[in-house]
């Protein structure tokens, strides 16, 4: 009896309000929804940068348990609903790269599975592709939250580099993807290498923009 109590699985709750009976429940998707769409253009080489409302509160809650508590699913749902916002996508979309030693330990890059869901939830023929690897980050680098303000592009400046993937830039429309946006260090370094192997343009979308 123990075992059989042990093998029934927790049940969900919300990422956001911590309800149960899903990841993150229709309250919050609708709180989401009428929330403002955050558009910056102040970032050096970003034509502009998407974001789905600002980085606190319950979408505060739901990006940490997508990054850090491996609550993948979580990303997805946030993920779609940036789509619903977004009048325009790209020819591509670049995840911002994670170090492989941090990869490994947190098992995903949380980038890639936003890139991955907004290319699902829009609808275009044919598909928009996700370029995983146009991008590495060839060192690690200190979390930029635990940095202030002033020593975050020094933390990004030569982390990223060209990937395998490089060569499909050329002459196209770039979507950069990540979770969080503040300073726009790391967006503008990704940028910068994006431009020069030959991006027409450089555009990002993120979850959440620290204000």
């Amino acid at each position: 009896m123990l075992q059989v109590f042990a093998d029934v699985p927790a049940p969900r709750r919300c990422a956001g309000c911590a309800e149960f009976g899903a990841d993150v429940c229709d309250a919050c998707l609708n709180a989401l929804a009428a929330g403002a769409t955050i558009e910056r253009r102040d970032i050096d080489g970003l034509e502009r940068v998407t974001a789905l409302g600002p980085y606190e509160g319950l979408l505060r809650s739901a990006i940490l348990a997508f990054k850090y508590a491996g609550r993948r699913v979580v990303g997805t749902r946030l993920a779609e609903a940036l789509a619903r916002r977004m009048t325009r996508i790209g020819d591509v979309l670049v995840p911002v790269p994670l170090h492989a030693a941090r990869q490994r330990s947190r098992g995903y890059n949380q980038a890639d599975v936003v890139a991955r869901a907004l290319a699902a939830a829009v609808a275009i023929s044919p598909p928009t592709a996700v370029l995983r690897d146009a991008l590495r980050r060839v060192r690690p680098t200190e979390r930029q939250s635990a940095l202030d303000l002033s020593a975050r592009d020094a933390n990004v400046a030569g982390a990223f580099a060209p990937g395998d993937d490089a060569h499909r830039l050329a002459g196209r429309s770039v979507l950069l993807v990540d979770d969080v946006v503040t300073t726009g260090a790391t967006l503008r370094a990704c940028a910068q290498v994006l431009r020069s192997l030959g991006a027409a343009s450089v555009a990002a979308a993120c979850l959440a923009a620290r204000l």
